[in-house]
């Protein structure tokens, strides 16, 4: 092993010499690569692989994969039943340092795994004893063609080649198809064993957010019509303080999927400049591998608060969709507020200036868009067998019951008959 790093004074890199030389990529693999894209992530052409001092979860990282699995067949055993004793009492009688390093690493890999799930090992062996099997039925097929035969000139000697090659092809396919499967599910594994123990500073766990425990019918047809983005735990905690991206895309516009995609891919922008204050924090992704729920990656995402995201949206001269509206009156936000609030604070661009900002503005003019759009409204609600649709519709434009009946009822805003192609913008009415 001394041969593949070196010592810097950060701690232990691979060594140039085998950086050079060395063919295979596995080999050159750094624990700093599974991190990319993390806040905080050290980047791998400065970091130590392994840095010194180093904590346990820093040496079981260093182990998993690369040169440091050396460590593991050299010194305390592979990772299923080291550390071997009889290894870590080969390193000397002076090495008590060492060996209770190495015991440390163990259990940090141990603790991982047991949120991570083990590696199957099944499917990483399975290649192993298929590559076995097709050299063995391949040696047989080179000898029943005559492959090797003296005398043989080069033209039959490919000939007899290929035949061989033919009679064994599948055992190959089989063997390649394992191996690729082996290699992937190890990549996942590797990743989600690494991100869990050299989470990055800075980077909150997965703790979801507090609830409001306000479980009005509001809540209910929201999670009713987005009910594949809330679990039921979720549902039965009503609204939250704060939503994640993806959320507040798919409350806002939940039928629209260009609407969401625009959103969320908006939102995480803003969250990323600071132009979108929130709360950077680890999403863990669990998926059944082999039947069992193995956590398989880990990814950043972000937690909004409702007057955040109220004074970033309304400053970008939006609208909040119907569940985005009664997700705001959950949370506290002031419903009655002046347009001349809500305008400066939209111009003002700041994103805490959601307290004290109106749910909608006020159309400065009821053009024709906007007349068609407060029709569709009224119409979604009134099918959805909302009672109150009228006043959930004027609500929503900052004006009264009466008024919006007066607008709609004009008779030079009456409905043309040409079927009109505007659309409520939140994607509820079609």
């Amino acid at each position: 092993m001394k041969d593949s790093v070196k010592f810097v004074e950060t701690g232990v890199r691979v060594s140039d010499d085998y950086r050079n030389f060395s063919h295979d990529k596995e080999s050159l693999w750094h624990p700093a690569n599974e991190l990319e894209g993390l806040p905080n992530a050290p980047d791998p052409l400065e970091a130590p692989n392994l840095p010194i001092p180093c904590s346990a979860a820093e040496l079981a990282a260093f182990m998993v994969s690369g040169v440091g699995v050396m460590l593991t067949s050299v010194y305390a055993g592979a990772w299923g039943h080291g550390p071997d004793p009889s290894m870590l009492m080969s390193l000397g009688d002076d090495a008590a340092m060492p060996r209770e390093a190495l015991r440390a690493a163990y259990a940090a890999l141990r603790d991982a795994e047991a949120s991570v799930g083990k590696l199957d090992q099944q499917v990483q062996q399975r290649p192993l004893a298929l590559r076995a099997r097709y050299d063995e039925e391949n040696g047989l097929a080179n000898q029943r063609e005559g492959v090797f035969e003296p005398g043989v000139s080069n033209r039959e000697k490919n000939a007899r080649r290929a035949r061989a090659s033919e009679s064994v092809a599948t055992l190959l396919a089989e063997a390649k198809s394992a191996e690729k499967l082996a290699a992937s599910e190890f990549a996942q594994w590797r990743r989600a064993i690494v991100q869990h123990l050299l989470r990055p500073s800075g980077l909150g766990s997965s703790v979801p957010p507090r609830r409001t425990g306000i479980v009005d019918r509001a809540w209910i047809e929201a999670t009713r019509i987005v009910g594949r983005n809330f679990t039921e735990g979720e549902v039965e905690g009503g609204w939250p303080e704060a939503l994640e991206p993806h959320r507040l895309a798919t409350l806002q516009y939940p039928t629209d999927h260009v609407g969401q995609s625009y959103l969320n891919k908006a939102a995480i922008a803003a969250c990323k400049s600071g132009d979108l204050r929130c709360v950077v924090f680890e999403h863990v992704d669990h998926f059944p591998v082999h039947g069992e729920t193995r956590q398989v990656d880990i990814w950043t995402d972000y937690l909004i608060k409702a007057n955040d995201f109220a004074g970033w949206w309304l400053a970008k001269g939006e609208l909040p969709s119907a569940h985005i509206a009664a997700w705001w009156a959950a949370c506290g936000l002031p419903t009655g507020q002046s347009e001349k609030t809500a305008t400066a604070a939209m111009a003002e661009g700041s994103a805490t200036a959601g307290q004290g900002m109106r749910l909608a503005r006020t159309p400065k003019a009821w053009t024709k868009e906007r007349i068609e759009e407060a029709r569709a409204m009224k119409a979604t609600f009134k099918g959805q067998g909302i009672k109150d649709f009228e006043a959930r519709t004027a609500e929503h434009y900052g004006v009264t019951p009466a008024r919006l009946r007066a607008v709609l009822a004009s008779p030079k805003n009456a409905q043309t008959t040409k079927k009109s192609r505007s659309t409520w913008h939140s994607g509820l009415g079609q």
